[in-house]
C-alpha cells in the first residue's frame, strides 16, 4: 500500500500509459481480415493468388498442387501474383509499423508525463 497519497496521480498516469500501450501493441498482432480495405483490393478484379493463404487454406493438397502448377506454368501470371502480393503485403506491413510507432510514441509521452508529475509532486 502506498503511504504517500501524493504519488497516486503519477502512478495513475503510469498505469494508464501501460494499459494503452499494451492495447495498441496487441492490436498490431491481430491478423488482417479479408474484410479489410487492403484485403478487398487484393482480391478485386483478379484471380486467386496461390501465395496468399486465405486463397488456398480450404483446398486439399492435390487441389493446391494442381492450381500452383497451373499458375507456375504461365510465367506472366506467376510474376504478376508475386509482384501484386509483395505490394499488398508491404501496404499491410506499413500499417502495422504505423501502429507500432503510435504505441511507442504514446509510451514515451506517458513516461515523460509520469516523470514530470513525480518531480512536481516531490517539489510541491
Amino acid at each position: 500500500m502506498i503511504l504517500e497519497h501524493h504519488f497516486y496521480i503519477p502512478l495513475a498516469i503510469f498505469a494508464a500509459t501501460c494499459i494503452v500501450t499494451i492495447v495498441l501493441s496487441a492490436s498490431v498482432l491481430r491478423p488482417f481480415s479479408s474484410k479489410g480495405k487492403i484485403m478487398r483490393e487484393m482480391t478485386k478484379a483478379r484471380e486467386k493468388s496461390p501465395f496468399f493463404f486465405e486463397n488456398y487454406n480450404k483446398m486439399n493438397t492435390k487441389e493446391y498442387y494442381d492450381y500452383f502448377c497451373q499458375v507456375s506454368n504461365d510465367e506472366e501470371s506467376f510474376f504478376r501474383y508475386v509482384i501484386e502480393d509483395l505490394h499488398y503485403y508491404g501496404k499491410i506491413l506499413s500499417l502495422k509499423y504505423t501502429q507500432i510507432k503510435y504505441a511507442y510514441n504514446g509510451f514515451i509521452v506517458g513516461l515523460i508525463l509520469t516523470v514530470i508529475s513525480v518531480i512536481l509532486v516531490t517539489i510541491f
